[in-house]
């Protein structure tokens, strides 16, 4: 079987995970908000995060193998916040 991002043997492939869903190629993670933002709910205010990794080059989901099946699981680093 052949990579579909190279066009290597799989033995032979040096490619990287991970692999963008749109254009099949190797790409850098990039976190992006998919949040609604601020909200209130019965006089309650809040704010909704969803975080997740997309790729740097078509904003696609991201996947471990360039056959893309394998779903890409990325850990995200928090920043570390140090008080005033």
């Amino acid at each position: 079987m052949t990579c579909a991002a190279c066009g290597k043997l799989e033995n032979e492939c040096e490619c990287e995970a991970p692999f963008c869903k749109e254009c099949g190629k190797p790409c850098e993670v990039k976190w992006e908000d998919f949040g609604i933002g601020s909200y209130e709910f019965w006089g309650s205010r809040g704010t909704d995060v969803n975080i997740q990794p997309v790729s740097d080059c078509c904003e696609a989901d991201l996947f471990e193998d360039a056959e893309l099946t394998k779903p890409y699981h990325a850990e995200r680093e928090e920043p570390e916040w140090e008080p005033d």
